[in-house]
């Protein structure tokens, strides 16, 4: 609890216990507040754990405590000793040993009211020095301060209810209750701060305008992400708040990602020169612009490996195929190779499609090389599906193995021959299947 607050409720609390000597007569204004000895050994027996306890609370419902015990023990008293003694233990529970001058309005148990009584204690000096304000220092947080100080509020009236002091309490509680109206005025005043605030952080706003313009032109055109990173970070570099600050790292964010896709479109295309045209030159200088445009997107784009994967198509490709393009029609031979594949002239079909491969039409090539590698397939499939049928027929283990070893023959050869074979899977878990039976 702060200090004004303890100061507070050592005040209410002394005045509650000044009314009990206002009922007879006007309590005197005592200078000073030295302590006065009980005139009686019950007196002083009944005072003592009061006083102890006043002196050695550490929190605010202990204060409290010590307070309400004081006041029970004043009431039995004389009126000269209750007031001495009151003045003691208000000097005693004070948090900070400081001194202040206060002024007491004693009230009677009853509704009517009664004399102020003014108490007035010399000023002493701190023995600690106090806490200069600073700047730096970490601000107060409305959301636990004022409810931490609200719980207080309530602990203290209860504490009051319940050592039988209920009209304190409810006078108490009266207080916090009429406090209403100065909420209403802080938040009348908080609106009308926020106001001032927001209209300063307009005018700063408009000198970053022709900045913030920009950088939205610039995405709406799609400009390459390094030019509005780079006006994002001039604008972040001048401090223009946070508001101001999101926002250029939202214009980053979207530039990003329109780069980027923008990136994935040409990689695309450059691919496509390699792969279904065959111009791996064009392909590979497009790929090296590519990368020096794109440098801030290499683990997104991964060019590095394209431009791997390219050179490994590039040299796939034998150059007298490339020359031989160059005085013969593709689309001629690649008319050629459905005639071929129908006839079984499997080999020379394949020998047609790899030099395909070299020219322009090396898309359309690719397809060809499925559809061939198709029909051999299929054809080894069902030459090992018969060898392995009459193997399972064999008595003699020496022919059945014979056999076997045919089919993973016929079963090889199409793997071997056509690696890119897009059923190739279910050739090899063929030839995985004769094998257990080879080995049982």
């Amino acid at each position: 609890m702060n200090k004004k607050f303890v100061k507070i409720l050592t005040a209410a609390s002394a005045a509650t216990m000044l009314g009990a000597c206002a009922v007879q007569q006007p309590c005197p204004v005592v200078e000073t507040a030295p302590a006065v000895p009980a005139t009686t050994e019950a007196q002083a027996q009944a005072t003592a754990p009061a006083t102890n306890a006043s002196n050695t609370a550490s929190g605010p419902v202990a204060q409290t405590e010590a307070i309400v015990a004081q006041a029970t023990v004043a009431q039995s008293s004389s009126s000269q000793a209750s007031v001495q003694s009151s003045s003691s233990e208000i000097i005693a529970s004070s948090s900070d040993n400081a001194s202040a001058k206060t002024t007491i309005s004693a009230a009677s148990s009853s509704s009517a009211a009664q004399p102020a009584v003014q108490q007035t204690v010399p000023q002493q000096k701190s023995q600690q020095p106090e806490e200069q304000p600073s700047l730096i220092a970490d601000p107060v947080d409305p959301y636990t301060a004022i409810p931490s100080i609200v719980d207080e509020v309530f602990d203290f009236a209860n504490t009051l209810f319940q050592a039988n002091a209920v009209d304190e309490a409810v006078a108490y509680l009266q207080k916090f209750r009429i406090m209403k109206p100065l909420w209403n005025e802080w938040q009348i005043r908080a609106d009308s701060l926020l106001n001032v605030f927001g209209m300063t952080n307009a005018e700063r706003a408009k000198q970053y305008e022709p900045m913030v313009l920009e950088i939205r032109n610039m995405n709406r055109v799609n400009a390459a992400y390094s030019l509005v990173a780079a006006a994002a970070d001039s604008l972040i570099a001048l401090a223009p708040g946070d508001s101001l600050t999101n926002f250029a790292n939202e214009q980053k964010q979207i530039a990003f990602k329109n780069t980027l896709a923008k990136g994935l479109k040409e990689k695309t295309q450059i691919l496509e020169l390699a792969e279904a045209k065959a111009r791996f030159e064009e392909a590979l200088k497009q790929a090296t612009e590519f990368q020096m445009r794109y440098r801030d997107f290499e683990n997104e784009l991964q060019i590095e490996k394209m431009i791997a994967y390219i050179q490994r198509l590039q040299n796939s490709i034998n150059s007298e195929d490339q020359k031989y393009w160059e005085k013969n029609d593709p689309e001629k031979a690649l008319a050629e190779v459905d005639g071929l594949i129908e006839k079984k002239s499997y080999e020379k079909a394949k020998v047609l499609v790899e030099r395909l491969k070299a020219s322009k039409l090396r898309q359309q090539a690719a397809e060809k090389y499925q559809k061939l590698a198709d029909a051999v397939c299929t054809d080894k499939r069902k030459t090992a599906s018969q060898l392995y049928s009459q193997a399972t027929k064999q008595k003699k283990p020496e022919k059945k193995k014979e056999l076997l070893l045919k089919a993973i023959g016929a079963l090889n050869n199409c793997s071997d021959e056509y690696p890119e074979y897009e059923k190739i899977k279910t050739v090899t878990d063929n030839i995985i299947f004769l094998k257990k039976e080879l080995d049982r």
